[in-house]
């Protein structure tokens, strides 16, 4: 049977309003990270319905991994598809019920759609549409739904632990479905300013250190924006790293003491911030760290009245494919298979500044993977939304991904 009329028949075999249907359905699920057992449940219980073999897999307690497995006859290559079941925390401005899974206009709306639960919905029906159809794989087929991912991927990290791997990997992070190929080192860091307490009345005013953060923000250049070679920061100028990398003031806290207690006559003498620095994916978060200490120094040289700390609170690292890699092709071929025309390829904008599990699956040996999914920077922002036909399309091409990467028995 040719590729042609094997694809053909898995396009088929796709449940377009089954997979929209569960896509509303998990998508009314809060799961906020930390929370996610419930839309885990939700998926286990439909993955087992749609006959694949699948597992919990704890993590920590009421936190699980579901690892779904469509089995292949060997000979082949086995890929991953990868995303995670964790949203971002709430945010203001929704006009629409951010757990109602509003369809309209061609669009369903929902917190945690776009990043990323119309990614895991399209992987799994992908894989059922392979079983469907009666098409055997012949290297393996494992989808991965991860707790965790917004907060340090603790859920991809246990995965590589347990060595539930793969020779490939599509990570299914928001890129509207471009296949992003180079992506950055994701890292947080809290710096901490200890001043000193002065009077509003008195002569000594004390060293303010709410002020002596906003100085250091200015001495960091402004945020959203690519920093330049030489500044503060050090970075590989590669042309695929362009707009990389740059920073940007997180959260704030100040005033009197580590418990912040308000005294407005008084000079506060703590503050507290967390700098979300998006660095070029070979530099290790120590080496920003050290970037930022450096500068805290140059400030404490000509002020020597205040202290300073900074540690690491989490960090993703980037990632980059190998130049050639079979999987980009095959996922390349896969899209056009599909769609029918060429996709964007590279290190496409904005979606370079993201993070993701892919560096972590990378550094465990996994060097051959890309990133796609149907959702867009819609994600972390109110009326959070996915076009209805990309969550389609990115099953069909999940799927195309697996018989040109797995191979298929003929």
């Amino acid at each position: 049977m040719t590729y042609q009329t094997t694809l053909a028949r898995v396009l088929a075999a796709i449940s377009a309003d089954d997979l929209i249907d569960f896509t509303r359905q998990v998508t009314r699920i809060p799961s906020v990270h930390g929370d996610e057992l419930a839309v885990g449940k939700a998926f286990q219980a439909r993955m087992a319905q749609l006959g694949m073999d699948v597992r919990e897999m704890e993590v920590e307690p009421n936190r699980f991994n579901i690892v779904g497995t469509v089995r292949g006859t060997g000979g082949g290559r086995s890929l991953m598809l990868n995303g995670h079941l964790d949203t971002v925390g709430p945010m203001l401005g929704w006009t629409k019920d951010p757990y109602g899974a509003v369809l309209e206009d061609g669009r369903i709306y929902g917190h945690g759609i776009s990043n990323m639960k119309a990614s895991d919905t399209a992987m799994v029906y992908a894989a059922h549409a392979i079983k469907r159809a009666g098409v055997t794989l012949k290297g393996d087929l494992v989808v991965a739904l991860v707790v965790g991912e917004c907060a340090g991927g603790i859920g991809t990290k246990t995965l590589m632990q347990s060595d539930v791997k793969a020779d490939a990997f599509l990570c299914t992070e928001p890129t509207d479905l471009g296949i992003l190929t180079v992506h950055a080192s994701s890292q947080y860091f809290r710096v901490n300013i200890i001043g000193r307490s002065g009077h509003f009345a008195m002569a000594d005013l004390g060293v303010n250190a709410i002020m002596k953060m906003y100085e250091l923000t200015n001495r960091l250049g402004p945020m959203h924006q690519a920093l330049r070679a030489g500044g503060w920061i050090r970075f590989s100028d590669k042309p695929q790293y362009h707009g990389l990398p740059r920073y940007q003031l997180g959260t704030i806290r100040g005033g009197m003491t580590r418990e912040f207690h308000e005294s407005p006559n008084l000079t506060p003498d703590f503050c507290t911030a967390v700098l979300n620095v998006r660095a070029t994916p070979d530099r290790p978060v120590e080496s920003a760290q050290q970037d930022i200490e450096h500068v805290l120094a140059a400030m404490q040289r000509e002020d020597p009245q205040f202290q300073y700390e900074v540690t690491t609170v989490r960090a993703l690292p980037g990632f980059e494919a190998p130049e050639g890699s079979f999987l980009v092709n095959a996922v390349t071929r896969a899209y056009s298979d599909v769609c029918g025309r060429a996709p964007k390829v590279g290190p496409i904008p904005p979606f370079v500044l993201m993070g993701s599990d892919s560096g972590q699956m990378q550094g465990a040996g996994m060097a051959h993977g890309a990133l796609i999914g149907p959702g867009k920077f819609s994600s972390s922002l109110a009326d959070e939304y996915v076009d209805v036909d990309k969550i389609v399309s990115a099953a069909g091409i999940f799927a195309a991904t697996a018989l040109r990467t797995c191979g298929y028995v003929e």
